[in-house]
């Protein structure tokens, strides 16, 4: 069995304590026309937990969500916005790594 939303609040809770001036309102490291349904904190907060388990497969990183989290499924945009936006704050990913 997973323990991905112990991963979750532990990621959670690392990245808001070190990364808390660099965000902008609402945790977006970005500015959107359109409010997105998962702020970019909470995109790398579920990257860094899906790999902390070893969830390799995009396909069973989603149906885990879908299948075990049906709550979280309004707030986590759909396979083809969360890869974009992933690739997108991929440096900020590793600044955090590193920091």
């Amino acid at each position: 069995m997973h323990n991905l939303l112990s991963n979750i609040a532990t990621f959670h809770e690392l990245l808001t304590k070190t990364n808390g001036s660099n965000n902008l309102k609402n945790g977006n490291f970005r500015r959107y026309l359109n409010q997105p349904k998962a702020s970019d904190l909470d995109i790398v907060i579920i990257a860094f937990a899906s790999e902390a388990i070893q969830i390799d497969s995009e396909k069973i990183h989603f149906s885990i969500f879908k299948n075990d989290y049906p709550h979280y499924n309004e707030s986590i945009p759909d396979r083809t916005n969360s890869n974009r936006r992933r690739r997108i704050l991929q440096p900020l990913m590793i600044y955090c790594l590193n920091d």
